[in-house]
């Protein structure tokens, strides 16, 4: 049976959920821990949720944050923490979404611990974090992306040569501000991100 919650699981789903406050809540061990998509097709339409998650945890699935789509005012994440094994993402923004990560802590092998793109452009903020362990890949990936604020985070883990914040989209916008990195621990394909 875990077997088939690991690869199939969904701990908590949310779908058109206004306003919704997550407050010390913990999942273990499903496909995707905490999932924000749009709403069902037809009826009252396909709207997508707002809302917080504050002091939650995620450990042990192949997405602990599943950022799908969102409203025009956002997710936040607030002093989560998040655990995972290779091949696993802590928070993954995909869509228009608005997301902004704070204060919070990401542990283990993460393929990586923040990533954002794919589908759509989000609007992603990442500042006061911490990375602890060793990123398979880079603990901050942005693949798509239309703005990025990655600022004061704490990298302790390590990363793939080196690099701990990878933007790869040449249109991004946005600032990285990370003193306790060097250059070279930044690659950045866009030149609207300085």
């Amino acid at each position: 049976a875990y077997a088939w919650q690991q690869a199939n699981g969904i701990a908590f789903e949310l779908r058109r959920a206004d306003g919704f406050v997550f407050h010390g809540d913990f999942a273990y061990g499903y496909l995707k821990d905490y999932y924000v998509t749009t709403g069902i097709t037809g009826g009252d339409g396909a709207s997508t949720g707002y809302g917080s998650f504050d002091q939650c945890g995620a450990d042990n699935a192949t997405l602990d944050f599943d950022i799908d789509a969102t409203s025009f005012q956002g997710v936040a994440l607030h002093d989560c923490w998040a655990v995972a094994a290779s091949s696993q993402y802590g928070v993954r923004v995909r869509g228009s979404s608005i997301v902004r990560v704070r204060a919070s802590k990401f542990w283990g092998a993460y393929t990586n611990a923040i990533v954002w793109g794919g589908t759509g452009t989000p609007d992603v903020e990442i500042s006061g974090n911490s990375f602890f362990g060793a990123a398979v890949s880079w603990p901050v990936y942005a693949d798509t992306v239309a703005v990025a604020r990655i600022y004061n985070n704490t990298y302790t883990a390590g990363a793939q040569s080196g690099v701990y914040i990878k933007i790869a989209n040449s249109s991004s916008t946005g600032t990285i501000s990370e003193p306790s990195l060097a250059a070279s621990a930044i690659t950045n394909a866009a030149s609207g991100v300085y």
